[in-house]
């Protein structure tokens, strides 16, 4: 099939159709509003802004290649597929080539998706890497909240414009730039493992990603305490936080990500500058500490 040509366009996208018809095309910002302008809001999904920001973002860094996926459009002209693609091209302005098939009946919208399920990064990983990897959806969840933490996500100044999700092409970036994360997470996942699994997998691995690069040697102290609480006191900034933590799984507080982290980052200070908690206070603006005072365990 060949990209129609600029003559065809007004027919080809503006006119329904009474049969359905596949084409390759190219869809430009100007098709794309006018596209979503004459469709009626009522056979479409409300359109998530997020979604349309990451698809944006994904466009602009020029990630977005063709691969098979289509726009969708009913015999009277309504996009019933593919809004947030179209409203993703208007608002970074960028072009993109796709499947366009037209002529379908609007009750077919049910249909869409049927049966199918996403690929995961842990999939695509698997995939583009050809190999099996033991930890795969861990590596995947690591490689997304370390992202989060490195766009200070979690800080509430932080610029709401910038998306927290991890398209394919970020994940296969990052480990393409950081292989060490796979022997990393291998390693770590039996120290987990091991322990009292007090918090999910993915903020542990995370969380000594990103302090290890302030002291390894602390870090490796701190999250082998974390895990299996041996030999602390009561005293001791991490048996705080290890008391917090297992009152919240007990369901007697109820703390978010964004929380369990900030208080991982206050008793990690703590921990590096021989400071004693009377309990742990959560603040948004927390300055890691790489001052570790007791060289000797």
């Amino acid at each position: 099939m060949k990209v129609q040509q600029k003559s065809t366009k007004e027919k080809l996208f503006f006119q329904p159709a009474s049969q359905i018809q596949t084409h390759l095309v190219t869809i430009t910002p100007q098709i794309a509003e006018k596209l979503l302008e004459m469709s009626d809001k009522r056979h479409q999904r409300t359109i998530n802004q997020q979604h349309v920001i990451f698809l944006a973002r994904e466009m602009s860094k020029g990630n977005f290649s063709f691969n098979g996926d289509s726009i969708r459009q009913d015999q009277d002209g309504n996009i019933i597929d593919g809004q947030h693609r179209l409203a993703a091209c208007v608002s970074s302005g960028i072009q993109f080539n796709t499947l366009f098939v037209k002529g379908l009946d609007t009750e077919q919208i049910s249909t869409i998706n049927t049966g199918q399920r996403n690929r995961s990064n842990a999939d695509v990983l698997e995939i583009v890497k050809k190999k099996k990897y033991k930890y795969a959806n861990q590596i995947a969840a690591c490689v997304k909240l370390i992202r989060k933490l490195e766009l200070n996500h979690l800080n509430q100044n932080a610029d709401k414009k910038v998306n927290a999700y991890t398209s394919s092409t970020d994940f296969l970036e990052f480990c393409d730039n950081h292989p060490e994360i796979f022997d990393f997470v291998e390693m770590e996942m039996r120290l987990y493992a091991n322990g009292d699994k007090i918090i999910y997998p993915s903020l542990f691995l995370a969380c000594k990603w990103h302090l290890q690069k302030l002291n390894q040697k602390a870090a490796n102290k701190f999250f082998q305490l974390l895990s299996d609480g041996i030999g602390l006191n009561v005293d001791h900034p991490v048996y705080k936080l290890r008391k917090k933590l297992i009152s919240h799984n007990l369901k007697k507080s109820r703390l978010t990500m964004k929380d369990i982290i900030l208080s991982i980052y206050r008793t990690w200070n703590a921990f590096m500058n021989d400071e004693i908690l009377s309990r742990i206070q959560i603040k948004d603006d927390i300055n890691l500490s790489n001052k570790y005072k007791n060289e000797l365990w």
